[in-house]
């Protein structure tokens, strides 16, 4: 069986994607380069190096 999407839930899906988004900041990771986090992250979430500026 498969999934079918009603427009407004493919909608709202991605509405909440692109929120996540916007709420993340630009801090480059210095161990892997990853840019995107989250604004209260203070280890990458990709490699797990500490972030600069991290509390």
């Amino acid at each position: 069986s498969g999934i079918i999407l009603i427009p407004f839930q493919a909608a709202r899906i991605f509405r909440t994607w692109m929120r996540a988004d916007r709420e993340k900041k630009t801090i480059i990771c210095p161990g892997c380069g990853l840019e995107r986090h989250d604004p209260d992250a203070r280890h990458c979430k990709a490699c797990g190096e500490s972030l600069p500026g991290g509390k």
